[in-house]
């Protein structure tokens, strides 16, 4: 199966304000991480920080739960929505958004929680970067706060997954009709630990017509537990917990993901 969309007809997506446009549509089923998150947030409690906010797909759900939140993202279209997101829920108290950069912002406050969902954290391509959003985390904490984050496990059956050929990702119904398809394959930079992912989206009505198609690139970079250890080690972080998965399965190199529970002293 070989994609050949041109930017003309089908937007290139690379730029995080372009990929605003579909995002909401072709996230709209990426749930499953939103009780974890909030059953954080209730152990812990708030004001809570989220990194990467995006259109809000984490964000809004937690303030619509009774707590205070605010969200960055470094693309000032993906702000745009995600405040257009919250209005569409009516008044939710206590919601903000920014668009900043999460390897150096400032707040005139701290935190009880940092959260980066959804694999945030790797969309920095290097460790220095990754690094210094440790080291912002940490400054807006309060003693005894949380950083919460989640990360894909760079298992060696994931990476030793080099078949090029697209795969469909997903397949579903739009809640107002018409459908989305999502193709994706995947390409390695084993040196920078960079998974390079391409991703093809396709946007029906509900005659079954294709009405647009997209364009995605990624670049992810991939840690591996005993790096991310010593990277937050190195920006006063205490490791309360790495799970496995969202259900609280305790990690092994075998899981999917890589869910990090972590403490500023």
């Amino acid at each position: 199966m070989k994609f050949s969309y041109s930017n003309d007809e089908n937007p290139d997506l690379n730029n995080f304000d372009q990929w605003a446009l579909i995002y909401d549509k072709v996230y709209q089923t990426l749930v499953h991480d939103i009780p974890f998150y909030l059953q954080q947030a209730k152990a812990h409690g708030g004001p809570i920080l989220e990194l990467g906010c995006g259109t809000g797909r984490v964000t809004i759900p937690l303030a619509s739960n009774g707590f205070e939140v605010v969200g960055i993202d470094i693309s000032p279209s993906m702000i745009q929505r995600a405040n257009a997101n919250a209005k569409q829920k009516g008044s939710i108290s206590g919601l903000s958004f920014h668009a900043a950069d999460m390897r150096d912002f400032k707040f005139e406050r701290q935190f009880s929680m940092v959260i980066i969902p959804f694999r945030g954290l790797m969309l920095l391509n290097n460790k220095s970067e990754q690094q210094s959003t440790f080291f912002a985390a940490a400054r807006h904490l309060k003693s005894g706060g949380k950083l919460i984050f989640d990360l894909f496990n760079p298992s060696n059956e994931l990476l030793n997954d080099t078949d090029p050929e697209p795969f469909i990702y997903s397949n579903f119904q739009l809640v107002e009709g018409g459908s989305i398809k999502v193709h994706a394959s995947n390409e390695w930079d084993y040196k920078n630990q960079l998974s390079m992912p391409n991703i093809w989206i396709e946007e029906y009505d509900a005659s079954g017509s294709l009405i647009k198609s997209y364009f995605h690139k990624l670049k992810m970079r991939y840690l591996y537990v005993d790096e991310t250890i010593s990277m937050l080690s190195k920006a006063g972080f205490e490791i309360d917990a790495i799970y496995g998965s969202f259900d609280g399965q305790i990690y092994d190199n075998s899981s999917d993901d890589q869910v990090w529970v972590c403490t500023i002293p």
